[in-house]
């Protein structure tokens, strides 16, 4: 009876390895098969923790919960509830993520990580085929060379239906999948499978140069010179000839160069055929003016986009035409909670950051620093493609900061 137990536990334990793997490869799925993932995900550590018992990190549910939950209770100050519920739903996996993976106990964890491996390559492998995949298709089929690589980062919009993403989340994408690769380069041992995983990232780090995407460049440019830190005298050498390499690239591409040189001249922009930098300005100039009326509560879930068009219909009417949001996830927050809820969410990150300095879990820190940056430029948090990694990367690796069970 007992082994029987045993047995069918250890099939529950491998269906849940299962599910991780789908979703570190979840970006290659339609939004709807993203959903049935998660579900699954969700359900085969339900059933886990029915059949070996129920038990909860206290800390890692309450600390990774708390900016959700502190979202939520602005609903109570929110008018237009429609949009606070679909907004709710699309920033759950803050709240989800942590539940669910809080339920597993310290033994099933330490299972689950002797596959960390196998998780990063699912990721690594996952993003080279999506790009890969769609870029040769509509190569071969409708554009030259030169007409695909400028027309790639609206084709990946607009073009493959339900598998469409956002150049910048797809960037992201890139840059965790180089940050993957080199945390686990020095642990394949043929040359071959190094010369593959050279080849991948080559690939990867062209796709960033073709999507021109400022925040992720400088993020990666940003952990790598962080991660240098934690590294021995003899390698941080690489490091810093990365850094000066992905700059060089930088400069020496007019696409990528052009980007960056926005950064020189910044000013209000005229109009919405401005420069994304001079644009940003102008919202951020808008947000700020917001913020000042009610630094403390915010506007809501609800509400604080509209508060957000109706400065720009008085002030910049043609920042309307393409209803930007704040583009800067640290403005949401104080758009949405105030201060309580940004200063929830730079707890997060400091006990996640200060947990993996003390059990020496670079990953997690190289990954938080990332994100963080990005954040800066990105409201990540506000679209399915940025939430759902970034709340399943992070807790996902947290796990590996809490040693026992609460």
């Amino acid at each position: 009876m007992q082994k029987e137990i045993l047995e069918k536990n250890n099939v529950l334990l491998t269906a849940v390895k299962i599910s991780i793997g789908f979703m570190f490869g979840i970006m290659l799925f339609s939004s709807i098969t993203k959903s049935i993932i998660i579900a699954l995900f969700g359900l085969t550590i339900l059933l886990l923790v029915y059949k070996t018992g129920f038990t909860i990190n206290r800390r890692l549910f309450f600390v990774n919960t708390l900016v959700y939950l502190i979202i939520l209770l602005t609903i109570f100050y929110s008018s237009n509830l429609p949009e606070a519920s679909l907004k709710l739903q699309t920033t759950f996996s803050l709240f989800l993520f942590p539940m669910l993976l809080s339920l597993l106990k310290v033994n099933q964890v330490r299972e689950i990580q002797k596959n960390i491996k196998i998780y990063l390559m699912i990721f690594i492998v996952g993003t080279f085929l999506y790009n890969v995949g769609p870029f040769l298709w509509y190569y071969f089929t409708h554009y030259s060379f030169g007409d695909i690589i400028k027309h790639y980062p609206i084709i990946i919009i607009q073009d493959i239906g339900k598998y469409g993403i956002h150049p910048i989340y797809m960037s992201m994408h890139c840059v965790i999948s180089i940050l993957f690769s080199i945390f686990i380069f020095k642990e394949i041992k043929t040359k071959l499978n190094k010369g593959l995983l050279l080849i991948i990232n080559l690939v990867l780090i062209c796709f960033l140069i073709i999507y021109s995407k400022k925040g992720p460049i400088i993020g990666l440019a940003s952990v790598l010179f962080i991660w240098s830190f934690f590294k021995a005298k003899n390698v941080k050498k690489y490091y810093f000839l990365a850094i000066f390499t992905i700059g060089i690239l930088l400069i020496s591409i007019p696409k990528t160069r052009n980007k960056f040189l926005e950064l020189v001249k910044i000013e209000e922009a005229k109009s919405v055929d401005s420069n994304s930098t001079n644009i940003r300005f102008s919202i951020y100039k808008t947000a700020f003016g917001l913020i000042k009326k009610s630094p403390f509560f915010g506007y809501g879930i609800g509400d604080f986009n509209d508060q957000l068009r109706k400065e720009y219909k008085n002030n910049t009417q043609f920042l309307l035409s393409k209803e930007y949001n704040s583009h800067n996830q640290y403005l949401s927050f104080l758009l949405i909670g105030g201060i309580p809820l940004l200063l929830s969410f730079f707890y997060f990150l400091y006990y996640n950051i200060n947990l993996s300095v003390n059990n020496k879990n670079y990953l997690l820190i190289i990954i938080i620093s990332f994100y963080s940056i990005v954040m800066l430029s990105e409201n990540i948090l506000e679209r399915e493609n940025g939430v759902i990694f970034f709340s399943f990367l992070i807790n996902f690796f947290s796990l590996k900061n809490f040693k026992k069970n609460e």
